[in-house]
């Protein structure tokens, strides 16, 4: 939270500076960040898929 210190929580995507890069984002908007982002760089569809769920479980979302 100190701004320098990388988190090892998050990240540095969307954790900067002691800050979430996009503190308005929600999951489902983070998920499909995320997968456009994987889809263009040529991972298997059903890999992302796979992996996406992973994203709910982050503390970010915990509790949402």
């Amino acid at each position: 939270m100190d701004g320098s210190t990388k988190s090892i929580e998050f990240c540095a995507r969307c954790y900067k500076e002691g800050r979430f890069v996009d503190p308005d984002i929600t999951v489902d908007e983070m998920i499909a960040t995320v997968q456009a982002r994987l889809l263009s760089m040529g991972i298997p569809e059903a890999v992302v898929e796979k992996n996406l769920m992973a994203v709910y479980s982050l503390d970010r979302w915990r509790d949402s």
